[in-house]
């Protein structure tokens, strides 16, 4: 991936899921990258105390980016990838910030780098925080279709598995009945006979 201090989330499905809960797991990997997100920000404010004006403008910009810390990149055959700019958004609007300050020589700047390394040294933690946040959340374990998670991290990639007890989905889901949208060999609801 090339995209800096990114992290890859590959969500994976035990079982057919209704839309829903693809839309609430997403819902819930906003909220914890989001709030990364804010976390970082405040902990660069502690680390770059003698340069406040551009976190107070990289503050401001932040809230013109609510629900873009996660990014949908691609879909793929077993799975959902979602590349999350775990602390890609942070680090943007700041080097952005700076970069039109200082023009052409942020790049070549001590700050510069000094944000670079600092991002980089944080992009594990950032990850084990991800998945503590994904696995607390009890917003997912609500609703007609509860859903379990389990995170893990490989690399820099975060796995998310998400199972929906097959007790708790309509019997159609595996073909069970023969009314209604049964599975196909392709794993897409199909119209029965």
């Amino acid at each position: 991936m090339d995209k800096p201090f990114a992290s890859e989330i590959r969500i994976y499905f035990r079982t057919p899921i209704p839309c829903d809960v693809l839309v609430r797991v997403g819902a819930a990997i906003e909220r914890a990258a989001a709030e990364l997100e804010r976390e970082e920000i405040e902990f660069l404010a502690t680390q770059l105390a003698e340069h406040p004006g551009p976190l107070d403008a990289v503050r401001y910009r932040f809230q013109k980016y609510d629900g873009a810390a996660v990014v949908l990149e691609r879909a793929e055959d077993g799975s959902v990838v979602v590349v999350g700019i775990l602390a890609g958004l942070a680090y943007w609007l700041l080097d952005t910030t700076l970069s039109e300050t200082v023009s052409q020589a942020w790049t070549k700047s001590g700050l510069h780098s000094r944000l670079v390394e600092l991002f980089s040294r944080r992009r594990q933690l950032r990850a084990q925080k991800m998945t503590e946040r994904l696995e607390t959340d009890s917003s997912l374990r609500e609703g007609q279709w509860p859903a379990r998670l389990h995170v893990t991290i490989v690399h820099d990639q975060i796995h998310i598995t998400v199972d929906v007890p097959r007790s708790d989905l309509p019997g159609y889901y595996y073909g069970e009945h023969s009314e209604g949208p049964r599975k196909s060999r392709g794993g897409t609801a199909a119209a029965a006979p």
